[in-house]
């Protein structure tokens, strides 16, 4: 800062300037120039405030769910739904256990099935021949017990799909054995993998002996 007078330099301190006596003139200067840079501080914060106010609003408006957009099923609805579970529940077959080398045939050890009726069941393969299992279907082979003398023409029958199974494959079959009037009570039964010539391909001859066989216990109720 410099005397107005005698233009001499001078502090920002100095009231009266030392080489001729003049009073110091406050600088005005120097205060608007701190005045603006205030200004333009405060404008610039009241403008990022403005700013962050804006979105945030905007982002609570797009995210806003309310109680008019959330439409819960009325009670009438409910009770479609609820008659609609009773009346249409599936029958549950049980995923067949996935046959190896040690468990060819994944039959369970028990079945229980109703005098004349009938059941679904999911039964695993596996080839352990050293040849394709061409035709591979499942038979109820024999029946024994030690009470009741098993008339052949009693024997279960089983619809069962046909495939041809490679060596070293496992496949599920999906079967339906059909009781033909057996009496009430436990059976020792025989299933067997055969094959069907009819589904073979040509120039293919079924082996005289079954692919496999496994027993359980049929017990008949």
């Amino acid at each position: 800062m410099k005397c107005n007078k005698c233009n001499a330099c001078l502090t920002n301190e100095d009231k009266y300037c030392l080489k001729c006596g003049n009073k110091v003139k406050a600088n005005k200067t120097l205060w608007y120039k701190i005045l603006i840079g205030l200004f333009c501080i405060v404008s610039i914060v009241i403008t990022v405030l403005l700013v962050k106010a804006k979105y945030y609003e905007s982002d609570v408006v797009e995210n806003k769910v309310t109680v008019e957009e959330i439409k819960l099923p009325s009670q009438q609805a409910i009770d479609k739904i609820n008659q609609q579970l009773n009346t249409e529940t599936p029958t549950i077959i049980p995923e067949a256990i996935q046959a190896t080398w040690e468990n060819s045939i994944t039959i369970p050890q028990e079945v229980d099935i109703s005098r004349n009726g009938n059941k679904a069941l999911n039964i695993g393969y596996y080839n352990k021949n050293q040849f394709i299992a061409y035709g591979a279907t499942l038979i109820i082979y024999h029946c024994s017990n030690p009470k009741n003398k098993v008339d052949s023409k009693l024997l279960p029958d089983i619809t069962s799909e046909i495939k041809d199974v490679a060596v070293d494959e496992n496949t599920n079959y999906k079967i339906t054995i059909v009781e033909k009037g057996l009496q009430l009570g436990s059976y020792i039964c025989t299933m067997r993998v055969v094959c069907n010539q009819d589904s073979v391909p040509i120039g293919v001859v079924c082996p005289s002996e079954a692919y496999d066989y496994r027993q359980f216990f049929l017990r008949i109720k």
